[in-house]
C-alpha cells in the first residue's frame, strides 16, 4: 500500500475521533455518511488543526496543517444518524 494512502486513513480516523469528542457522538455507529476531499498530503509529525461547524445533524469540517498554513482536507461533511 502506498505511504500516502496510509496517512489518508490515519487522517480521516483522527478527524472522525475529533468529531466524536466535540459533538458527543463517539464511534462510527452514530455516523450515517462521512465525506471529505484531500487537497494536500499530510507529512508525519505535522500538526493538524480541524475547524468544524454544525447545522442540524450535518457537521462540516476542514483541516489545516499549522506548520505550512495549508488546507489538507476540504469539503468535509459528516451526517449523524437521526
Amino acid at each position: 500500500m502506498p505511504r500516502w494512502s496510509i496517512f489518508k486513513v490515519f487522517t480521516l480516523e483522527w478527524v472522525n475521533q475529533n468529531i466524536g469528542d466535540v459533538y458527543g457522538c463517539p464511534g462510527v455507529k452514530m455516523i450515517e455518511q462521512f465525506d471529505a476531499r484531500f487537497s494536500s498530503p499530510v507529512i508525519p509529525g505535522e500538526t493538524i488543526t480541524t475547524e468544524m461547524w454544525q447545522d442540524g445533524n450535518v457537521i462540516s469540517f476542514s483541516c489545516c496543517v499549522q506548520e505550512r498554513g495549508e488546507i489538507v482536507l476540504r469539503n468535509g461533511r459528516c451526517i449523524l444518524r437521526a
